[in-house]
């Protein structure tokens, strides 16, 4: 048996009313747990789910309690029993466990299992029971279905009995007690008999008539008993309560119905939890919601207002009162929701027809409300209620009347008028704050298009005036202009030939220094040949000296023939000869190589020299060919400085041209402007007339203005 570990002493106390529901695989695997159990256990949902449900068993619990409760289920039957469960974090809680298979058809699923709240007398007796048998003391004991029992020969004998059908104890009392009364019936009245005889046969038969009525007795007393037991079982299933413990004792039709009552009531349990789960999440989310709601039942009586309604009918009781007097916002659930309608009848068939949303509007008491209808159906399309959700419009409809009032007035030229924000909020409190502010600009505009109309105006006048003087001083301009562009064409003609001559003097400056380039590439060239010629006449002395070497050695290999010679005597006599004519024509070949040689160290200090000579000159050449560059590069600025001052003189020229233009054509535009500057004054003056039609906050009433005002009067005004 699993053994969860640590455990403490503190008991976790379950509320009354606790529904502790879950549900497993055949295997007992979780697959389904309420938020009850999560609260009461300690566990996170996802602790739970997919784990065995011996995750929360208490050590204190015998291996006997749930050996009994498996063999119970895999039998198929209900099982109830006291159970200890282990929190989390050690602490533990009793529970009254009801567990029932799941069927799909005839077969099994899984198991669901309901717990209550046990009381202190069965866990006091529980814990005293289960102490015995994880003690060893429980001998003579054990657990069958969820209860402790003897196990002694009456019992055993009692659990026969109680195997046995209703219609197979009677078939037994008949037999047991019956048929001995039968016998001796028949006993006593067959002839003859004696008297003591008879006496003791006619007690026999009073014996067995007896204890077989008495058995029949008892056996219909325990079926009556135990059926007004299921019908109270039964009754508290209707009213909602899971606490009481079912007993079912026996396999007769008696036992098997407590026993379907008790997986009936496994059932309707879990079942009635998630109803109240769910019933609590619908509340719950309906009182949090800013949207006034109230439900009807089928008769149109009042059974749930959120807060947000009760808040609204408490907000607006007493203008309700006006049209409904005994309106009380402490007891609209109940009430009947005929009392918001002049014409009840009429609105109730209209709800009983309501097959989509009825939105209407409606004045309570000065209120000016709006509701939404919906029906609410059961599953056979049936209405077994209404919603209502209200909306208060009486800000808002009172705010749409004033905006369009302000409105009405600015458009008659008004624009005095201003919303009341006092008890404004919201929406309605940003919409009047904004329609304020609109007015106040545009009164400021207003003001202000007034002024600049005077403005305007005198300043037409004023450039009117300006425009004539304008005039004749753009015709002296003109005049002065005519001279200008004289001497500018004079000017252009002379810095036209400058830059001709520059021109031709750029050429002449390109020219010669294509002439020194051409030059200095000559230089270079007769530097470079030089350069090689030197190379050439040290290769030739290095050569002279080679041909200088083998003369030498020709010399000494002669000498040492001539030795070798002697050394032979008469034999070497020719070879001597030899050795003496090559030693004269290597002597010969040296003085030679060395007149040569003296030749050519002569040739190469000229060379040398030369070559000296026609580097210098080459540097000089360079030296005049960059001079030669230099004037020319100068030259060439010069020429395009002469083109530059050439064009620009010529644009300053055209420029000086399209100035005499210009300025004849602004003499045309100023007498234009002139005449412009007299029709704007008179748009000004009729601008000042349209404006004084309207009026804003804190203006004086509008007056007529003369056509020409002073620049005092403006300020004033």
């Amino acid at each position: 048996m699993r053994l969860n570990l640590p455990v403490t002493t503190q008991e976790y106390p379950l509320r009354d009313g606790t529904l502790i529901v879950s549900t497993t695989d055949l295997k007992g695997r979780i697959t389904f747990v309420n938020s009850e159990f999560v609260q009461v256990s300690g566990f996170a949902e996802a602790e739970l789910l997919g784990k065995a449900h011996n995750i929360v068993r208490h050590p204190d619990m015998p291996e006997e309690a749930f050996a009994d409760l498996w063999r119970t289920l895999q039998a198929g039957r209900p099982w109830t029993g006291l159970v200890k469960n282990r929190r989390k974090n050690g602490d533990f809680y009793w529970v009254l466990a009801n567990v029932t298979p799941i069927r799909e058809g005839d077969r099994v699923t899984g198991y669901m299992s309901v717990r209550t709240k046990p009381t202190r007398e069965q866990v006091a007796a529980a814990e005293e029971t289960y102490r015995m048998f994880r003690e060893k003391r429980a001998a003579g004991y054990a657990i069958r279905e969820g209860r402790v029992v003897r196990l002694t020969a009456a019992n055993r004998l009692a659990s026969i009995v109680a195997r046995a059908t209703l219609c197979q104890k009677c078939v037994a009392v008949c037999a047991l007690f019956g048929l001995p009364a039968l016998v001796a019936l028949a006993a006593l009245l067959a002839p003859p008999a004696r008297a003591s005889v008879r006496l003791a046969l006619a007690m026999l038969v009073a014996a067995s008539a007896t204890a077989a009525v008495t058995a029949g007795v008892r056996l219909a007393g325990k079926a009556t008993r135990t059926l007004r037991k299921a019908a109270a079982q039964v009754e508290e299933l209707v009213q909602g309560r899971f606490e009481s413990l079912f007993v079912a004792e026996g396999e007769d039709e008696v036992a098997g119905l407590m026993r379907a009552l008790q997986s009936l009531r496994t059932r309707m349990g879990y079942q009635f939890a998630e109803a109240r789960r769910e019933n609590s999440l619908i509340r719950q989310a309906l009182d949090r919601t800013s949207s006034s709601v109230m439900v009807a039942d089928e008769n149109f009586t009042i059974v749930y207002a959120n807060e947000a309604a009760r808040r609204l009918f408490r907000e607006a009781e007493s203008d309700f009162r006006k049209d409904i007097p005994a309106f009380d916002p402490e007891r609209i659930v109940g009430s009947c929701m005929d009392a918001f309608h002049r014409d009840p009848a009429r609105h109730r068939r209209l709800l009983e027809d309501l097959r989509q949303t009825h939105v209407a509007d409606m004045r309570i008491g000065g209120r000016a409300m709006r509701i939404a209808v919906n029906s609410v159906n059961d599953s056979d399309g049936r209405r077994i209620g209404t919603v209502v959700e209200w909306f208060d419009r009486t800000q808002e409809v009172r705010s749409q009347e004033e905006v369009s009032a302000i409105v009405k007035q600015a458009l008659e030229g008004d624009l005095s008028g201003r919303v009341n924000l006092e008890g404004k909020t919201g929406f309605f409190e940003v919409l009047g704050r904004g329609l304020n502010e609109l007015l106040d600009n545009v009164s400021a505009i207003i003001r202000s298009i007034a002024a600049a109309a005077n403005e305007v105006r005198r300043g037409a006048e004023e450039i009117s005036a300006g425009n004539a003087n304008l005039a004749q001083r753009t015709e002296e301009q003109s005049s002065s202009l005519e001279e200008t562009a004289s001497s500018m064409e004079e000017m252009t003609s002379t810095v036209r030939q400058n830059a001709d001559n520059a021109a031709r003097a750029n050429q002449l400056a390109m020219a010669a220094r294509d002439q020194a380039e051409k030059g200095g590439t000559v230089v270079f060239r007769a530097v470079k040949a030089m350069s090689e010629i030197h190379d050439a006449s040290k290769r030739i002395a290095d050569i002279i000296g080679v041909i200088d070497d083998i003369a030498f050695q020709t010399n000494l290999l002669a000498l040492n023939a001539a030795v070798e010679a002697a050394r032979a005597g008469e034999q070497g006599r020719g070879f001597a000869v030899v050795a003496s004519e090559v030693r004269n024509l290597a002597s010969r070949s040296a003085a030679a190589a060395k007149e040569i040689k003296e030749l050519i160290q002569d040739s190469v200090r000229k060379v040398d020299e030369g070559a000296e000579l026609v580097t210098q000159s080459g540097q000089t050449l360079e030296q005049i060919v960059t001079s030669i560059k230099k004037v020319a590069d100068i030259v060439a600025e010069i020429a395009a400085a002469c083109r530059e001052q050439s064009a620009g003189i010529e644009q300053v020229n055209k420029a000086v041209m399209q100035l005499d233009e210009l300025t004849q054509q602004n003499a045309a535009l100023v007498e234009q402007a002139s005449a412009a500057s007299a029709a704007m004054a008179d748009q000004a003056r009729a601008l000042d007339a349209t404006m004084s039609r309207y009026r804003v906050s804190g203006s004086p009433p509008a007056v007529s203005r003369r056509p020409a005002a002073s620049r005092e009067d403006t300020a004033a005004a």
